[in-house]
């Protein structure tokens, strides 16, 4: 999937007509990357956990290419749409966007419930055996 298709599934889930401006291309090359840095730290565990390569994500203010492919996790296919639509229409309809965001929220913390529990044991720092 590229940033293109999380785009189409952005503006399909808010209801909008495909834009076709580069004003539109351009806030979604930054708005993309905004999302991805958020989750970046929570794949980073993510993949760490499930034994995945590193991600190709590295920080940044904006992405490349539209035609790039998604750099996270396929569990964040899912959600990363959410996210991007809800800033969508932050300004046209903030109870939507409301929507949009619980929805990104709440799949983010089912990914972090895919991730198991670490055990370790507990260091009596106090010495008081």
């Amino acid at each position: 999937m590229t940033n293109d298709d999380i785009i189409k599934s952005a503006v399909s889930l808010s209801n909008e007509q495909t834009p076709t401006s580069s004003d539109y291309s351009a806030r979604a090359l930054w708005l993309l990357a905004l999302i991805y840095n958020q989750c970046a730290p929570l794949d980073k565990i993510y993949r760490q956990a499930n034994d995945l390569p590193q991600s190709t994500w590295v920080p940044a203010t904006q992405i490349d290419s539209l035609n790039s492919d998604f750099p996270l996790s396929d569990v964040f296919l899912a959600v990363v749409p959410f996210a991007l639509a809800s800033l969508f229409v932050s300004d046209e309809n903030s109870e939507l966007s409301k929507q949009f965001f619980a929805q990104y929220v709440a799949g983010l913390a089912e990914i972090r419930r895919m991730i198991p529990a670490s055990v370790e044991p507990i260091v009596d720092r106090y010495h008081l055996d």
